[in-house]
């Protein structure tokens, strides 16, 4: 029986649905919570599927609990400093870490109505031992700063980092659905064991519906992975 383990603690609204095809306009109407519906619908298209829902937010305790007891983590969350928590608790247990992150970036991030600059995702799977986000440069210090400081952590968001307003009603589904089937693909690969033996980042450009694989090498002398990989439960004095 497969058991998979869904973390989130948003409720469904009318704005969800621009990001996927997985909820309809009942799911917004009842207000759903994201957990249940997909708890559903995983029933429905396999009875056989055991699926735990975990109303919360990395890093409340239950989160880090439901993780910790995962063989694989997939992250798919709308900023970096979800997804510094996430490569902790996946290097803290040793556990495979595949990201996801897809970015809208406006011409204007100052106008309501600018149109759109760039499309760009990726998709990055990190093994315990080998190279990480911290690694590739993705997430730094000056990044999370940034970010905490006031940027968006929505899709759409101005390559500086200034908070942008959403614009009209973009609808991210099928980019969302490209980045999805990548990372499906890379989580086959490590459970049955046929992934390759050099670490990639797949960049994804939504313009081009191009998706180009970028090498990437282990940091010996990065200061994160290193003091933190198979540290277990953090110890508080």
């Amino acid at each position: 029986m497969c058991d998979d383990i869904g973390i989130d603690k948003q409720r469904i609204t009318r704005d969800n649905l621009l990001a996927t095809d997985g909820f309809g306009w009942a799911d917004a109407l009842l207000c759903r919570r994201k957990v249940t519906a997909v708890r559903s619908k995983a029933r429905w298209i396999n009875r056989n599927v055991r699926f735990t829902a975990v109303n919360a937010l990395v890093p409340e305790k239950s989160a880090v609990e439901a993780l910790k007891r995962a063989d694989l983590i997939v992250g798919c969350v709308n900023n970096l400093n979800a997804r510094a928590d996430l490569q902790e608790i996946a290097w803290r247990y040793c556990i495979p870490y595949v990201d996801i992150g897809l970015g809208l970036y406006p011409l204007d991030p100052n106008h309501d109505m600018s149109e759109i600059a760039a499309i760009s995702g990726n998709v990055f799977t990190a093994i315990p031992g080998g190279p990480c986000l911290w690694c590739t440069g993705f997430l730094t210090d000056e990044k999370l700063q940034m970010e905490a400081g006031g940027s968006d952590h929505s899709y759409l968001r101005s390559s500086l980092g200034e908070r942008t307003k959403p614009g009209p009603g973009v609808h991210v589904a099928s980019f969302n659905g490209v980045l999805a089937s990548l990372a499906a693909s890379d989580v086959l690969q490590l459970i049955l064991d046929y992934s390759p033996g050099v670490s990639v980042r797949r960049q994804y450009d939504g313009f081009s519906g191009t998706v180009q694989e970028v090498v990437v090498e282990k940091n010996l002398s990065c200061p994160k992975c290193a003091s933190i990989l198979g540290a277990g439960d953090p110890l508080w004095q």
